[in-house]
C-alpha cells in the first residue's frame, strides 16, 4: 500500500514538472486583463469591411488582421481562446475570399461568433 502511494505521488510530481516545463497550463495571471485585451480586439472587430465589401477593402483588412492577430492572443480567459481563434480565422477567410455573393451571409456569421465572445467577456 505504501509503495503504491509513493509511486502515485512520484508519477504525479513528474507529470507536473513535465507540464510546467512544456509551458502547459498557462496561468491566468499571464493573460491580459479585459481592458487591455479589448484595446487590441475592438479595433480589429470594428474594421471588418461591412457588406458590400470591395476587393481593395478586403485586401486592406486582410493585411491588418494578419499583422494584428498576435495582439489578441492570449485572450483574457482560456475559455475564450478557441472562439477568438474561430472569429479570426473566419474574418481572415471572409476577406481573403471577398466573395460578393456570399459576403453578407458570412459577415453575419462573424457577428454570431462575436456575440459569443462578448458573452464570454461579460461572464468574466
Amino acid at each position: 500500500m505504501w509503495l503504491a502511494r509513493r509511486v502515485a505521488f512520484v508519477t504525479a510530481l513528474a507529470l507536473s514538472v513535465v507540464v510546467a516545463a512544456c509551458g502547459g497550463g498557462e496561468g491566468e495571471s499571464e493573460r491580459p486583463d479585459v481592458a487591455t485585451w479589448e484595446a487590441a480586439w475592438t479595433p480589429l472587430v470594428e474594421a471588418v469591411p461591412a457588406p458590400p465589401a470591395d476587393r481593395d477593402a478586403c485586401e486592406s483588412y486582410l493585411a491588418s488582421i494578419r499583422a494584428e492577430r498576435e495582439n489578441v492572443f492570449p485572450s483574457p480567459s482560456e475559455s475564450l481562446d478557441s472562439t477568438v481563434t474561430e472569429w479570426i480565422d473566419k474574418a481572415e477567410q471572409l476577406t481573403f475570399d471577398c466573395d460578393e455573393d456570399a459576403y453578407a451571409e458570412e459577415f453575419d456569421q462573424l457577428g454570431v461568433i462575436e456575440e459569443e465572445i462578448d458573452a464570454g467577456i461579460a461572464a468574466l
